[in-house]
Protein backbone atom coordinates (compact mmCIF):
# COMPACT_ATOMS: atom_id res chain seq x y z
CA UNK A 1 0.00 0.00 0.00
CA UNK A 2 1.08 3.16 -0.63
CA UNK A 3 0.73 6.02 1.67
CA UNK A 4 1.50 9.81 1.77
CA UNK A 5 1.07 11.79 4.41
CA UNK A 6 -2.58 13.61 3.45
CA UNK A 7 -3.97 9.65 3.68
CA UNK A 8 -2.60 9.34 7.79
CA UNK A 9 -5.73 10.96 8.54
CA UNK A 10 -7.74 8.37 6.81
CA UNK A 11 -5.81 5.56 7.89
CA UNK A 12 -5.72 6.11 11.64
CA UNK A 13 -8.95 6.06 12.27
CA UNK A 14 -10.04 3.29 10.49
CA UNK A 15 -7.57 1.45 12.67
CA UNK A 16 -8.13 3.21 16.23
CA UNK A 17 -11.83 2.27 14.81
CA UNK A 18 -11.62 -0.96 15.60
CA UNK A 19 -9.68 -0.42 18.67
CA UNK A 20 -11.34 -0.38 22.22
CA UNK A 21 -9.97 1.62 24.78
CA UNK A 22 -9.03 0.89 28.06
CA UNK A 23 -12.18 0.89 29.85
CA UNK A 24 -13.94 -1.31 27.53
CA UNK A 25 -11.34 -3.95 28.12
CA UNK A 26 -11.12 -3.58 31.87
CA UNK A 27 -15.38 -3.99 31.85
CA UNK A 28 -15.10 -6.72 29.75
CA UNK A 29 -12.94 -8.47 31.70
CA UNK A 30 -14.74 -7.94 34.68
CA UNK A 31 -17.59 -9.32 33.34
CA UNK A 32 -16.39 -12.14 32.16
CA UNK A 33 -14.73 -13.47 35.21
CA UNK A 34 -17.83 -12.80 37.35
CA UNK A 35 -20.05 -14.97 35.75
CA UNK A 36 -18.89 -18.65 37.19
CA UNK A 37 -16.77 -20.76 36.24
CA UNK A 38 -19.12 -21.60 32.77
CA UNK A 39 -21.02 -20.01 31.29
CA UNK A 40 -22.81 -18.52 28.10
CA UNK A 41 -22.57 -15.01 26.36
CA UNK A 42 -24.09 -13.75 23.18
CA UNK A 43 -20.96 -12.17 21.21
CA UNK A 44 -23.19 -9.64 19.82
CA UNK A 45 -24.64 -8.46 23.10
CA UNK A 46 -20.71 -8.55 24.90
CA UNK A 47 -19.72 -6.47 21.95
CA UNK A 48 -22.95 -3.45 22.69
CA UNK A 49 -22.32 -3.54 26.07
CA UNK A 50 -18.33 -2.90 26.20
CA UNK A 51 -18.42 -1.06 22.56
CA UNK A 52 -16.26 -3.13 21.48
CA UNK A 53 -16.46 -4.42 17.42
CA UNK A 54 -17.11 -7.95 17.22
CA UNK A 55 -14.08 -8.93 15.42
CA UNK A 56 -12.20 -7.54 18.05
CA UNK A 57 -14.10 -8.99 20.83
CA UNK A 58 -13.23 -12.57 19.52
CA UNK A 59 -9.67 -11.55 19.46
CA UNK A 60 -9.72 -10.77 22.85
CA UNK A 61 -11.69 -13.58 23.86
CA UNK A 62 -9.32 -15.84 21.73
CA UNK A 63 -6.29 -13.97 23.58
CA UNK A 64 -7.83 -15.06 26.94
CA UNK A 65 -7.93 -18.73 25.51
CA UNK A 66 -4.67 -18.71 24.37
CA UNK A 67 -3.61 -17.77 27.64
CA UNK A 68 -5.13 -20.64 29.64
CA UNK A 69 -7.91 -18.47 31.17
CA UNK A 70 -10.97 -19.17 29.08
CA UNK A 71 -11.44 -22.36 26.46
CA UNK A 72 -14.43 -22.42 24.57
CA UNK A 73 -17.35 -24.69 24.37
CA UNK A 74 -19.66 -25.36 21.29
CA UNK A 75 -22.33 -22.51 19.67
CA UNK A 76 -25.69 -22.91 20.46
CA UNK A 77 -28.64 -21.47 19.44
CA UNK A 78 -31.02 -20.12 22.10
CA UNK A 79 -34.15 -19.16 21.08
CA UNK A 80 -36.38 -21.52 19.21
CA UNK A 81 -39.71 -20.83 17.76
CA UNK A 82 -41.93 -23.13 16.41
CA UNK A 83 -45.02 -23.50 14.23
CA UNK A 84 -47.02 -27.04 14.45
CA UNK A 85 -48.35 -28.25 11.13
CA UNK A 86 -50.51 -30.85 12.55
CA UNK A 87 -52.28 -31.06 16.17
CA UNK A 88 -50.33 -31.73 18.99
CA UNK A 89 -53.15 -34.76 19.58
CA UNK A 90 -51.88 -35.90 16.39
CA UNK A 91 -48.19 -35.30 16.64
CA UNK A 92 -48.70 -36.80 19.99
CA UNK A 93 -50.44 -40.20 18.81
CA UNK A 94 -47.13 -40.93 17.12
CA UNK A 95 -45.58 -41.80 20.20
CA UNK A 96 -45.90 -43.65 23.51
CA UNK A 97 -44.86 -43.61 26.93
CA UNK A 98 -42.03 -41.69 28.26
CA UNK A 99 -41.42 -40.29 24.73
CA UNK A 100 -44.83 -39.08 24.64
CA UNK A 101 -44.88 -37.59 27.98
CA UNK A 102 -41.46 -35.54 27.09
CA UNK A 103 -43.18 -33.78 24.13
CA UNK A 104 -45.81 -33.27 25.47
CA UNK A 105 -43.72 -31.25 28.20
CA UNK A 106 -42.18 -30.07 25.92
CA UNK A 107 -44.90 -28.54 24.02
CA UNK A 108 -46.47 -26.71 27.29
CA UNK A 109 -43.02 -25.36 28.01
CA UNK A 110 -43.88 -23.74 24.52
CA UNK A 111 -45.24 -19.78 25.01
CA UNK A 112 -47.76 -19.70 22.20
CA UNK A 113 -47.95 -16.35 19.64
CA UNK A 114 -50.49 -16.00 17.05
CA UNK A 115 -49.44 -18.99 14.92
CA UNK A 116 -45.83 -19.62 16.41
CA UNK A 117 -44.62 -20.93 19.77
CA UNK A 118 -41.13 -18.99 21.35
CA UNK A 119 -39.10 -21.68 23.52
CA UNK A 120 -36.20 -21.30 25.57
CA UNK A 121 -34.73 -24.98 25.58
CA UNK A 122 -32.18 -24.38 28.46
CA UNK A 123 -35.46 -23.38 30.47
CA UNK A 124 -37.34 -25.99 28.92
CA UNK A 125 -34.33 -28.89 29.88
CA UNK A 126 -34.63 -27.80 33.44
CA UNK A 127 -38.95 -27.82 33.84
CA UNK A 128 -38.53 -31.38 32.18
CA UNK A 129 -35.18 -32.30 34.06
CA UNK A 130 -33.33 -33.53 30.93
CA UNK A 131 -30.41 -32.01 29.31
CA UNK A 132 -30.05 -29.59 26.73
CA UNK A 133 -29.17 -31.61 24.18
CA UNK A 134 -32.53 -34.12 23.90
CA UNK A 135 -34.74 -30.99 24.41
CA UNK A 136 -32.51 -29.29 20.61
CA UNK A 137 -33.05 -32.37 19.06
CA UNK A 138 -36.34 -33.60 19.58
CA UNK A 139 -37.31 -29.94 18.13
CA UNK A 140 -34.71 -30.82 15.23
CA UNK A 141 -36.26 -33.85 14.74
CA UNK A 142 -39.98 -33.12 14.63
CA UNK A 143 -38.93 -30.24 11.79
CA UNK A 144 -37.17 -33.00 9.91
CA UNK A 145 -40.36 -35.25 9.97
CA UNK A 146 -42.50 -32.01 8.87
CA UNK A 147 -44.40 -32.15 11.96
CA UNK A 148 -43.32 -28.92 13.33
CA UNK A 149 -41.77 -25.48 11.23
CA UNK A 150 -39.06 -24.77 13.26
CA UNK A 151 -37.01 -21.27 13.61
CA UNK A 152 -33.22 -21.08 15.58
CA UNK A 153 -31.84 -17.82 16.41
CA UNK A 154 -29.88 -15.65 19.46
CA UNK A 155 -26.61 -17.97 18.96
CA UNK A 156 -24.95 -17.69 22.44
CA UNK A 157 -20.90 -19.11 23.68
CA UNK A 158 -20.18 -21.43 25.74
CA UNK A 159 -17.16 -20.37 28.06
CA UNK A 160 -15.01 -22.66 31.00
CA UNK A 161 -12.87 -20.50 33.01
CA UNK A 162 -9.49 -22.36 33.27
CA UNK A 163 -8.08 -19.89 36.17
CA UNK A 164 -7.98 -16.80 37.62
CA UNK A 165 -6.08 -14.21 36.68
CA UNK A 166 -3.72 -12.47 39.45
CA UNK A 167 -5.35 -9.27 38.87
CA UNK A 168 -8.37 -8.46 36.48
CA UNK A 169 -7.37 -5.10 35.92
CA UNK A 170 -3.88 -6.50 34.96
CA UNK A 171 -5.56 -8.47 32.61
CA UNK A 172 -7.51 -6.07 31.32
CA UNK A 173 -4.23 -3.57 30.74
CA UNK A 174 -2.51 -6.62 28.61
CA UNK A 175 -5.44 -7.13 26.59
CA UNK A 176 -5.55 -3.52 25.81
CA UNK A 177 -2.13 -3.27 25.50
CA UNK A 178 -1.53 -6.74 23.15
CA UNK A 179 -4.69 -5.35 20.98
CA UNK A 180 -3.31 -2.01 20.66
CA UNK A 181 0.42 -3.66 19.32
CA UNK A 182 -1.33 -5.77 16.51
CA UNK A 183 -2.14 -2.21 14.62
CA UNK A 184 1.31 -0.78 14.86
Amino acid sequence: MLVCSEDLNVLENFVYGDTPDATAANSLVQALFSLGDEFDVSLYQLSAQHDIRPLVLRTLLTYLELEGYLQGGTPFYADYKFKPLHSSTEILSGFKGARREFLAGLFRCGVKGRTWFSLDPTSAAKQLGTELNRVVRALDWLGEQQMLEVKVSGVQHRYQRCREPDSLEGLAADLYQRNNCLFW
